[in-house]
């Protein structure tokens, strides 16, 4: 929905923005000039031994999926900056408040990438997550190891867990937020999704239940029995609070109503309070603003 709202081609069309999934903000989703896109999409075409627009639209559709597939890390066919629907980046567009000023509803899960996403190779350890930190940080890692404390490896792997997430989708969410809040004009409410799914039945003995990415999904839509989990009736009431809030934001532009507790906008005015999504429903103050200040003071992400 970032992208949806920095372009001129779509104002007007849309009420109220939802964003579930990151933003155009971070590292995982970019915008590529128009040029980079064309240099990289040809030289797809010509693996394929394709030399005309023609001939690329009459490939087998099988074809063309298996040649993508061919190489899953690599970001073929990501959207760029052509001038048309996106003039310019979506910073760009959001910092000088060209973006469609409507309200935004926008949040992540808890566990959006666990600590693995951190750590990499290396054992989960006090010892190791302090060292990576002064890697990445150098002369700043006193103050990350204050905000992202390390002390014991329990501690170390949650502050990991945190930085692993803020990397993947979190940091880019939590710009999108921050920058329409400063230039967009509209109401923000922002969430943050802590309910643990269920674990599943024959599961490892290692397993550990999370909020993980995507995890949100079939509570907002109220299809938990979609997915062959143990459910408790705690999942199916927050289920339809969920339901209830997104249906209520998209009809009106405000999530609030009958029957679900008070969401506050996220602002200064309300000490940015945010949306905490689990069977204790609640919303406080953002827990985590200033380490989020901090990653973005550092542009780490």
């Amino acid at each position: 929905m970032s992208a949806q709202m920095a372009s001129p081609v779509a104002k007007g069309f849309v009420h109220a923005a939802i964003g579930e999934s990151g933003a155009f903000f971070g590292k995982t989703l970019s915008a590529k000039p128009l040029a980079e896109s064309e240099k990289r999409d040809a030289i797809f075409a010509e693996e394929l031994g394709i030399k005309s627009i023609g001939q690329l639209r009459a490939v087998d559709a099988d074809r063309l999926l298996n040649a993508v597939l061919k190489n899953k890390g690599e970001d073929r066919f990501g959207p760029n900056i052509d001038g048309y629907f996106m003039p310019a980046s979506a910073y760009e567009i959001y910092s000088q408040g060209k973006q469609s000023h409507i309200p935004l509803l926008a949040g992540w899960n808890h566990d959006e990438r666990d600590s693995h996403g951190f750590f990499g190779d290396q054992p989960a350890t006090r010892e190791n997550y302090a060292a990576i930190i002064r890697q990445k940080l150098g002369d700043s890692a006193a103050e990350a190891l204050k905000l992202f404390p390390g002390d014991t490896d329990e501690q170390a792997n949650s502050s990991a867990n945190l930085l692993s997430s803020a990397d993947f989708i979190a940091y880019g969410t939590w710009k999108w937020i921050e920058v329409h809040l400063e230039t967009g004009g509209s109401a923000v409410f922002r969430y943050e999704f802590d309910q643990t799914l269920p674990l599943p039945a024959g599961h490892a003995p290692d397993a550990v239940a999370e909020a993980n990415h995507s995890g949100e999904i079939e509570y907002v839509f109220g299809t938990l029995d979609s997915k062959e989990l143990p459910w408790r009736p705690e999942d199916y009431k927050l289920s339809e609070a969920m339901g209830t809030y997104w249906t209520n934001f998209a009809k009106t532009g405000n999530p609030n109503g009958a029957g679900v507790p008070e969401w506050p906008r996220y602002d200064r005015k309300s000490d940015f309070q945010v949306m905490y999504l689990w069977p204790k429903l609640h919303a406080a103050p953002d827990a985590q603003r200033r380490q989020y200040e901090f990653l973005d003071k550092m542009k780490v992400n």
